[in-house]
């Protein structure tokens, strides 16, 4: 074999090479992109997952808490969707799970809490979209924020229930 025919060879080499990284780069990229802040992805039991668009939510029937935080200044108006009604757009009944079903919270930020899915149907929690009128915004902890009425529960009012409001969220999983 002559020079010029290896460097012939190892040039076509580098090129698929090359086209191959640069594929799998960008089809990543494009996959990493197909959700976008605002959708939020609810994954059943089975591993089957849906991707609710912003619009979607924002158009189920709304729900609204009046509580504190242990974030914020005194009693705020939290509006947005049912957890239980997110949940069964993605015909999931939260009810009709054991007592020991998890729920996972996964953030925009990295932030990933399990919680007890009975809490859905036991505090009414809710998928806020709204705080005080105001859409909430990835600074300000949304797009969504799973949001405890915890001025009518006691138990709510325990630190140790501050790490199941999740913020940011993007995704909800069954375990």
């Amino acid at each position: 074999m002559t020079g010029t025919t290896k460097r012939k060879i190892l040039s076509k080499l580098f090129f698929v090479a090359a086209y191959g990284i640069f594929s799998l780069i960008f089809s990543g990229i494009h996959t990493a992109n197909a959700e976008k802040i605002g959708d939020l992805r609810v994954t059943n039991q089975s591993g089957t997952s849906i991707i609710l668009s912003e619009d979607e939510l924002l158009k189920l029937p709304r729900s609204s808490i009046e509580t504190q935080t242990a974030w914020t200044d005194g009693v705020h108006h939290f509006e947005g969707i049912a957890l239980t009604d997110v949940l069964k757009k993605a015909n999931i009944e939260a009810g009709s799970f054991t007592s020991e079903t998890l729920l996972r919270l996964t953030a925009w930020n990295d932030y990933i809490v399990d919680i007890p899915l009975r809490d859905a149907t036991d505090y009414k929690t809710l998928i806020a979209a709204f705080m005080d009128g105001k859409r909430l915004t990835i600074k300000d902890k949304g797009p969504y924020w799973l949001v405890y009425p915890r001025d009518d529960h006691s138990e709510l009012q325990d630190s140790r229930f501050d790490h199941r409001w999740s913020w940011q969220l993007k995704e909800l999983t069954i375990k």
